[in-house]
C-alpha cells in the first residue's frame, strides 16, 4: 500500500482506524483523531461504507420530526443543483421561481454528503442519487475551471465560470473536497466516483497556497494574487489543514498544524477555544471528520510568524 508524503503518516495504520474504529497511539499526534469517514474519505482504498437506513428512527416523535426536517432540508440540495453540472446554488428564494445563476462551491460540498444520506434513507431512487453524483464529480474533474485545483468560491451554476472577480477559495475548496470524499467512502464500489473523487484530490496544490508560510492563505485572484489573510486562528481551518497535511500529493508540512492559533474563551464554568466567531465555524469541520476523543485542538497563546 502507497505510504504517504511524509514518514509518520502512515497509511496502513490509518485504513486499520478504519477497519477497527480505535484510536491508534502509534501515529505521532496529532493525527490519531482521523475516524473511519476521514480516514476512507482523505485515503481511499477503503471497503464501501454504506449507511443503514434501518438505524436512524426509533418511531419516536421527535425522530419523526428529524426524519422531516431532513428530508426537506435534502429538497433544497435536490432542486437548487444544476442537472448537467450538479453546482448548487448559494441561496433561492423559498416561495418563488428565483433567477439568480450564482452557485458556490462550498453549498456543492455539503449538496454531495446530502445525496449519499438520501440514498441510505430512500428519499429519491438510489439508481438517480448515483448518477448525480457521478455527472456532479465529471463536470468538477473535468470542465470545472480551476487554478492549481483549488476553485473559485462563487460560479455560474451552469457553466462553473467564476462571478463577481471572487478569489479561489482554500476553504471553501476544502468543504467541496469534504463532500467529494463522503461520496468516495459511500459508493466506494463505483469505480468513476472512486477515480473522479481521487483525481479532484490529487490535483489541488496544497504547498503552492502557503505561499512561503506556515499558514495557509484565504485564496488567490488572477488580479492580485494571493490575499493577504491567512488561515492562523481556530475556525472551520481544522477541515482545511487536515486535508492539507494528509493529502498524497502536494502536501503542506505536519507542523503548519500547530502554526494557528487556539484562543481561550471563558464564560461561567465554560471554557473551550473560539474567536467570537459564529456558531458555524465551530461546526463544518465536523461535518467531515469526527474529533470526539482525540484531544488534538489544545489551547495556546503562541504567536503566529
Amino acid at each position: 500500500m502507497q505510504q504517504s508524503a511524509h514518514d509518520n503518516f502512515s497509511i496502513e495504520a490509518l485504513i486499520s482506524i478504519f477497519i477497527s474504529d480505535q484510536w491508534l497511539s502509534s501515529i505521532v499526534a496529532p493525527f490519531t483523531f482521523l475516524s473511519s469517514l476521514a480516514v476512507g474519505g482523505l485515503f481511499g482504498a477503503a471497503p464501501e461504507l454504506r449507511l443503514d437506513a434501518g438505524k436512524f428512527s426509533d418511531g419516536s416523535a421527535d425522530d419523526r420530526f428529524l426524519e422531516e426536517l431532513e428530508r426537506a432540508t435534502f429538497q433544497y440540495f435536490w432542486e437548487c443543483a444544476d442537472l448537467n453540472t450538479g453546482l448548487v446554488k448559494d441561496r433561492n428564494h423559498a416561495r418563488s421561481d428565483d433567477p439568480r445563476v450564482v452557485a458556490s462551491i462550498a453549498a456543492t460540498g455539503f449538496g454531495l454528503s446530502a445525496l449519499c444520506i438520501a440514498e441510505a434513507r430512500g428519499f429519491r431512487p438510489g439508481a438517480k442519487v448515483r448518477e448525480r453524483v457521478r455527472s456532479t464529480l465529471r463536470f468538477l474533474a473535468q470542465r470545472m475551471p480551476h487554478e492549481r485545483g483549488f476553485f473559485y468560491h462563487f460560479i455560474d451554476w451552469r457553466t462553473g465560470e467564476r462571478q463577481w472577480k471572487c478569489e479561489l477559495s482554500s476553504i471553501d475548496t476544502a468543504l467541496l473536497l469534504a463532500g467529494v470524499l463522503t461520496c468516495r467512502v459511500h459508493f466506494g464500489r463505483d469505480a468513476e466516483i472512486q477515480r473522479l473523487a481521487t483525481a479532484i484530490y490529487n490535483r489541488i496544490d496544497w504547498s503552492w497556497m502557503l505561499n512561503g508560510a506556515k499558514t495557509l492563505a484565504h485564496g488567490w485572484t488572477p488580479e492580485g494574487g494571493f490575499l493577504k489573510s491567512r488561515w492562523n486562528k481556530y475556525c472551520e481551518l481544522m477541515l482545511l489543514y487536515l486535508l492539507a497535511i494528509g493529502a498524497g500529493k502536494h502536501p503542506i508540512p505536519p507542523d503548519s498544524w500547530d502554526a494557528w492559533q487556539r484562543p481561550v474563551v471563558e464564560y461561567k464554568d465554560f471554557k473551550f477555544i473560539s474567536d467570537g466567531a459564529p456558531l458555524f465555524v465551530h461546526q463544518y469541520a465536523h461535518a467531515g471528520l469526527i474529533f470526539v476523543g482525540c484531544g488534538i485542538v489544545t489551547p495556546t497563546t503562541s504567536k503566529i510568524p
